[in-house]
């Protein structure tokens, strides 16, 4: 074989199978850890963070987020929110001309989807930092799991990402744990998927920028119902005490005494002396407007994370509320469900290009990465079974009504055209298909059989006439029963 045939083998073979990943590409760096949390938030460091985060920059941004999940009800709000895309089932769906294998291989990668390549707990922080920062980064590692490239993702935190301009355009700066500085563009790229609200500035529309204000106002009512509880709660300790020196040194003896004793506690309590603890006037005034304020503003913590407060706090009467008000929860978790879906997609377009080779594939019409598993979640509510049977009774007692009126008007039922397929569907009975039946052309479904009536044979006796049944008449007469036309009028009659 000459050197050109060889070097022409050498380029399809390699074209036949995906490119080899380096070590690096295959287990890039994480995720730099970062320092430790800050405490001590107060209304200069809160509004500072708060602009910091406007301008692009996220490392304090990203303590204050630290800080806000300390607060019961808003670590309780996000965690709830993060969870919600938990109830839709997750699936892959395939174009038309997709190859089998593809299908075949793609099956298998579903079954491990939530152990390799995004976990639970993985998918729920990226649906919270997507609420709270407006965009989530998440770099692509690419493990051989079970015979193949698996695009696991890595969701990485705000404390080193900054907005600036690349040289790609404008994106993220960030640092990983080797102090390399890493790029991510606003869209993402081979390396990094980008979760995102949408727009030119997708932090501009995250949650912390009304959380910051409503985090310093529940920190600065808090305090100040403390110190005003303090003061209406603790009583005040009144003591009396001799004007006299004199009686100082006469105090001293008698504790040097007790001190002696060995009875218990014992308090002498010489003349003049007196100790008194005294109930607080204050009372209650005054905090019950503290207690209104902290309402007030967890209410609002619950509308922007929940968009409504009933689904966190139900209060008496407003139980029909609360049940319209849970699907306010479920159509947050629909949106959060499709920005997923957007960043699963490109994760399953990375899997195709890993995995299989163009050049085994000439028969396609589109390219390869076109025919990538389209992952989805079943977002549509669960029918309600009882209502659909109810509906489907409806339905079919109103056809019985409609088909008995044809007939007593004498029309033909054939001759209507009614879509039995269609009305056996609304009346809820289950059809079976077994393919041998051809497709109408008009509506691609398979046509419906009429059974003629047969013709009755002239040779055959006639059936006898059914009578009535003896319930449906009046009592025979006598007359009847002889067979007489009339019965004679009797004498007597009685008006």
């Amino acid at each position: 074989m000459s050197i050109l045939g060889r070097i022409r083998d050498a380029l399809i073979r390699r074209d036949s199978i995906p490119r080899v990943l380096t070590q690096g590409e295959a287990h890039p760096h994480q995720e730099w850890q970062g320092d430790l949390p800050l405490w001590g938030w107060d209304r200069a460091a809160i509004q500072t963070a708060a602009i910091a985060h406007d301008m692009g920059n996220f490392t304090q941004s990203e303590r204050l987020y630290e800080a806000m999940t300390r607060e019961g009800r808003i670590y309780s709000a996000l965690t709830r929110r993060g969870e919600g895309v938990r109830v839709f089932p997750f699936e892959f769906d395939y174009r038309d001309e997709t190859p089998d294998r593809v299908k075949r291989e793609g099956a298998t990668l579903l079954g491990m989807w939530p152990e390799e390549v995004l976990t639970e707990a993985e998918r729920s922080e990226i649906v919270i930092r997507t609420l709270v920062f407006g965009f989530c980064v998440a770099r692509v590692h690419r493990p051989l799991k079970n015979g193949q490239r698996v695009p696991k993702l890595e969701p990485w935190t705000h404390r080193t990402l900054t907005w600036t301009k690349l040289e790609v355009g404008w994106g993220w700066r960030g640092l990983d744990e080797a102090g390399v500085v890493v790029e991510i563009p606003r869209d993402g790229n081979d390396e990094w998927i980008v979760f995102s609200l949408g727009g030119k500035r997708p932090w501009l529309k995250g949650a912390i920028r009304p959380l910051a204000r409503i985090l310093y106002q529940i920190l600065q009512t808090s305090d100040l119902w403390d110190t005003a509880q303090e003061k209406a709660t603790i009583g005040l300790r009144m003591l009396t005490c001799p004007y006299e020196v004199r009686e100082q040194a006469e105090v001293d003896r008698a504790w040097s005494v007790a001190r002696k004793l060995r009875s218990g506690d014992t308090w002498l309590k010489p003349k003049n002396w007196d100790l008194e603890l005294l109930e607080s006037k204050h009372g209650d005034s005054g905090t019950g407007a503290f207690k209104e304020r902290l309402t007030v503003l967890w209410a609002t913590v619950a509308i922007i994370i929940l968009y409504h407060n009933l689904t966190q706090e139900t209060k008496g009467g407003s139980l029909a509320a609360t049940k319209s008000a849970m699907d306010l929860p479920r159509e947050a978790a629909v949106t959060d469900a499709r920005i997923l879906t957007i960043g699963y997609r490109q994760a399953c377009r990375f899997w195709i290009e890993m995995n299989f080779a163009p050049v085994n594939y000439p028969e396609l019409p589109r390219s390869l990465s076109y025919y990538a598993p389209i992952p989805e979640f079943e977002t549509e509510e669960p029918a309600d079974e009882k209502q659909e049977a109810e509906t489907g009774q409806q339905n079919a007692s109103a056809l019985k009504s409609f088909i008995d009126a044809a007939k007593a008007s004498g029309v033909e039922i054939k001759s209507i055209g009614i879509d039995w397929r269609e009305t056996a569907r609304r009346c809820n009975v289950a059809l079976i298909n077994t393919g041998d039946e051809e497709e109408s052309e008009d509506t691609g479904k398979p046509p419906v059989v009429y059974v003629e009536a047969q013709p009755v044979d002239p040779t055959l006796p006639a059936k006898p006439a059914v009578a009535k049944m003896a319930a449906g008449r009046e009592p025979e007469s006598e007359g009847e029963r002889l067979g007489v036309d009339s019965e004679p009028a009797k004498i007597l009659w009685t008006a």
